[in-house]
């Protein structure tokens, strides 16, 4: 498998156990299961409020 990244959250996609599943069962190749299940997105919120959710989780800079 070719190494990928979710187009929604950008987590990096190692293995088709982290990959989302499209209605049909089938991996999606763009989202992580975190994100998508079943054909839709797990979180129903709006593009800002997603945006600020996964800035949770992005890169923090410690304090010198």
């Amino acid at each position: 498998m070719q190494n990928t990244i979710c187009q929604s959250c950008g987590m990096p996609i190692t293995s088709k156990e982290q990959m989302g599943l499209e209605k049909d069962g089938s991996v999606s190749v763009d989202y992580c299961k975190h994100c998508y299940e079943r054909g839709e997105f797990i979180d129903k919120v709006s593009m800002q409020e997603y945006i600020e959710m996964c800035s949770l989780y992005g890169a923090q800079v410690s304090p010198l």
